[in-house]
């Protein structure tokens, strides 16, 4: 949460007020307070599974890929395959 609302004033300080988008992976682990659910981008912490009344929604986040091979790799995709599709 601190990050964020570093960066939040950095971008203020600069003028930057529409300049908020945080990016991060799918599957990453940003901890366990509101901005943290949002950035780790799993519906049951973030999304509308997680039923809850916190606005985790209110982080702008723009997810990527988990660069995992044993979870996210196509049916008898090779590893390199798998490399070369998320480059």
């Amino acid at each position: 949460d601190a990050q964020v609302r570093i960066m939040w004033a950095k971008q203020n300080a600069l003028g930057k007020h529409e300049k908020k988008l945080f990016v991060s992976r799918l599957r990453a682990y940003h901890g366990s307070s509101v901005a943290a659910g949002s950035l780790t981008g799993l519906a049951h912490v973030s999304g509308p599974a997680a039923n809850t009344s916190l606005p985790v929604s209110a982080i702008c986040a723009a997810h990527v890929r988990c660069p995992h091979y044993w979870r996210e790799r196509l049916e008898g995709e090779t590893e390199a395959e798998f490399s070369a599709r998320g480059a």
